[in-house]
């Protein structure tokens, strides 16, 4: 199983003419690695408050925690399932 952590000590920026106006989501993956007994994979997310909030981020992040815990949800889409 892999944890999605999310390292607050590392700064990831972006660099864009207007930045106030970028409002698309940003998802900064890092390396794996193991810890524990545990594969945790390091996450990061931007988004432009004006388009989301802590509550939508936070249903993303356990969406897909459920997706990268049980990959039936996802393997088969290729055959056309939903998930």
């Amino acid at each position: 199983m892999i944890r999605l952590i999310n390292i607050l000590e590392r700064q990831y920026g972006i660099n864009c003419i207007n930045i106030s106006s970028y409002l698309r989501p940003i998802f900064t993956f890092g390396k794996y690695f193991e810890q524990d007994g545990k594969t945790l994979l390091p996450l990061s997310v931007q988004v432009h408050h004006a388009v989301c909030d802590g509550f939508h981020a936070s249903r993303f992040i356990d969406d897909f925690q459920k997706l990268v815990n049980d990959d039936t949800l996802w393997r088969d889409l290729d055959e056309g399932k939903q998930i």
